[in-house]
C-alpha cells in the first residue's frame, strides 16, 4: 500500500515538471491570450468657464442684441484616448419634450428654450487650449488623452426673441466620441435619437438620458424676457411709425394722418396709446402709402406714396398742400426716381432733424426755408448722426461728410473705415444718437469649422473727427423689431404675425 502511494507521488511530480518546460518534451502549445475587453465609453465632462477660466453657473447674454464669448471645456474621463467630433450634431430632445407636454416644438422652444439665441458657434483663437488648434490634420476630430481637455471659445448672441416669462434656460450639448483603435466602439452623446423615415412616423429613443454622464450634458444660459404690455397694435407695417423719442405714434392713409400720444411706464414696462388723436389732411392721387418718415421729436411726418405708373410722391404734415414728386405733378425733387429702389426706404431722417431723399444716384436734402429739395454732392446717404455728420457714399465707397457752406456742398471727411457692405446693399438704422450700418460679423465659425453668416448693426463713430466702425461694437437687434427708440423697443415678427411686445431700453444692448 505504501509503495502504491509513493509511486503516485513520483508520477504526479514528473508530470508537473514536464509541464513547466524544464524537460525536453514537446508538450501542448500554451493558450493564446484573451483579447482586451472593450471599454464602455462615457460622455465627456463639460465645464462652463469665462475667458479667465473661472467656472460660471450660466452663460449670461441677458441684454437683447448682446453677444459674448465664453469657454465650453470638454474633458475626457475615459481610461483611453478618444476622438471627439460632430459637435452640435442633431439632438431631438426638444421634439420629445414637446410631445410629452402635448405642444408644438415651436411652443416648447418659445417657453422652455428661448428662441433667437445663437449658440453652437465659436471663434477661432491662437490659444493652445482651443479645440480648433488640437484638431487632427484634415479632420474636425480632436484626440483627447485620458484626463485631457480642450475648449471651444463659444459665441453666444441674443437676437431678442424670448417671448416667455422665463430668463434662465438649459439646452443639451451633443457630439460623438470614438475609440481611435476600434472601428466599432463609438458613442453618440445625444439625449434623444431618431429613426424611421416618412411616410412612417419617426421613432425617438431617449434611453441615453438614464445612462451615466448624460444628465450633465446640458448648458445653462440667461436671456431677459420680452414681457411688457401695450395696446399699440398697428394694423399693418405700411402707414404707421413711431417717433424716435418714443412719445408719438403716426398713422396715415392716402387722405389723412392721425397723431397719437404714447405713454411709457418704465416701472411696469407698459406702453399705452391714447384713444384721441390730432388729425392732419393729406392728399395722394392714385398712389398707395409706401413709408412714413417721422421727425425725431414726432413733430411732423413725411409721407411717401408710390404707384408703378406715377412713381413716388412726398408730402409733409407741416405743409400738407405741397406735393413733391419727380416733376410730373408737384414740386420737383431732383433725384426722385419712379422705381422702387433696392427694397428698402428711399427717405432718410437724420438724427439732427434733417430729411433726405436718396436713390443711389443722388441724395437730395429738404430745405425748410425755401420749402424745396436741393441736390447735394453726395451720391447716396445712409444716415446722419446727432452731431450732424452725414454717413453717405462717394464714388461707391461709404464715407463721412461735414456740412459745407450751403446745402449743396458737403465736405468729404474720409472713407468709413472697417465697413464692408453686405451683398444686398447698404442698410442703416438709428439707435440712440448714432447711425448703425448692417454688415456681416467676421470670424464666427460653426464647430465644424465652417463660417457662419451672421449680420449685425455696427455703430458708426464720428466723434472727434472719426469715421469708422469698431469690429466689436455692434448690436444684434434684428429686423424683427418694429422701431428702435430711446425709452423702449417694440418687438414683433417680421410678418407682423405676433402681437407687439414692449422691451425696456435698459434691457437692450446698443454696442459699446
Amino acid at each position: 500500500m505504501k509503495k502504491n502511494i509513493l509511486l503516485a507521488i513520483i508520477i504526479l511530480f514528473g508530470i508537473t515538471a514536464c509541464g513547466g518546460g524544464g524537460g525536453g518534451g514537446s508538450g501542448p502549445n500554451p493558450p493564446a491570450p484573451a483579447p482586451p475587453s472593450t471599454v464602455n465609453l462615457v460622455p465627456l465632462k463639460i465645464a462652463m468657464l469665462d475667458l479667465n477660466d473661472n467656472p460660471i453657473a450660466y452663460f449670461d447674454i441677458s441684454k437683447i442684441g448682446s453677444h459674448l464669448i465664453y469657454k465650453l471645456q470638454f474633458t475626457n474621463p475615459n481610461p483611453i484616448s478618444i476622438n471627439a467630433y460632430n459637435f452640435a450634431m442633431p439632438d431631438y430632445y426638444s421634439t420629445v419634450q414637446a410631445q410629452k407636454k402635448g405642444i408644438s416644438v415651436e411652443s416648447y422652444e418659445a417657453n422652455y428654450q428661448a428662441a433667437g439665441i445663437q449658440y453652437g458657434d465659436a471663434i477661432k483663437t491662437s490659444n493652445s487650449d482651443d479645440c480648433f488648434n488640437q484638431m487632427q490634420d484634415g479632420t474636425t476630430q480632436v484626440l483627447l488623452a485620458p484626463g485631457a481637455s480642450c475648449s471651444y471659445y463659444t459665441y453666444f448672441a441674443n437676437l431678442g426673441n424670448n417671448h416667455s416669462n422665463k430668463d434662465t434656460f438649459t439646452v443639451p450639448v451633443s457630439y460623438t466620441i470614438a475609440d481611435p483603435n476600434s472601428a466599432v466602439n463609438s458613442l453618440d452623446v445625444v439625449q434623444c435619437s431618431r429613426s424611421g423615415m416618412p411616410p412612417n412616423p419617426f421613432v425617438y429613443d431617449c434611453s441615453n438620458m438614464s445612462k451615466p454622464g448624460f444628465a450633465e450634458q446640458f448648458i445653462t444660459y440667461k436671456a431677459l424676457p420680452i414681457n411688457g404690455n401695450t395696446n399699440f397694435v398697428p394694423a399693418n407695417p405700411y402707414g404707421h411709425n413711431v417717433s424716435k423719442d418714443g412719445n408719438w405714434f403716426w398713422s396715415c392713409t392716402t387722405t389723412n394722418c392721425n397723431k397719437y400720444a404714447l405713454n411709457y411706464d418704465s416701472t411696469t414696462n407698459t406702453l399705452t396709446q391714447s384713444m384721441t388723436s390730432t388729425a392732419y389732411t393729406v392728399h395722394y392721387s392714385g398712389r398707395n402709402i409706401a413709408d412714413l418718415y417721422v421727425a425725431p421729436d414726432g413733430s411732423n411726418v413725411w409721407v411717401s406714396s408710390y404707384s408703378k405708373e406715377l412713381g413716388f410722391a412726398l408730402v409733409n404734415t407741416s405743409n400738407p398742400n405741397v406735393l413733391f414728386d419727380d416733376g410730373g405733378m408737384g414740386n420737383y425733387v431732383p433725384d426722385m426716381d419712379t422705381t422702387v429702389f433696392a427694397d428698402y426706404p428711399n427717405g432718410v431722417v437724420g438724427l439732427d432733424g434733417s430729411f433726405w431723399w436718396s436713390t443711389g444716384i443722388g441724395a437730395d436734402i429738404y430745405d425748410p426755408v425755401t420749402q424745396s429739395f436741393i441736390k447735394t454732392n453726395i451720391d447716396d446717404i445712409s444716415g446722419v448722426n446727432a452731431d450732424g455728420t452725414v454717413i453717405g457714399f462717394y464714388n461707391g465707397k461709404a464715407a463721412c461728410f461735414d456740412r459745407g457752406p450751403d446745402y449743396t456742398s458737403y465736405i468729404y471727411r474720409g472713407q468709413l473705415l472697417n465697413y464692408t457692405a453686405p451683398s444686398k446693399g447698404s442698410i442703416a438704422t438709428n439707435y440712440g444718437q448714432n447711425v448703425y450700418m448692417l454688415m456681416y460679423v467676421p470670424g464666427i465659425v460653426h464647430y465644424s469649422g465652417v463660417g457662419v453668416a451672421l449680420e449685425a448693426y455696427y455703430k458708426v463713430h464720428t466723434e472727434n473727427g472719426k469715421c469708422e466702425i469698431n469690429l466689436d461694437d455692434y448690436t444684434l437687434i434684428n429686423n424683427g423689431f418694429y422701431n428702435g427708440i430711446d425709452q423702449y423697443l417694440l418687438s414683433t415678427a417680421k410678418d407682423y404675425s405676433t402681437p407687439f411686445q414692449v422691451i425696456s431700453a435698459a434691457n437692450v444692448y446698443y454696442g459699446l
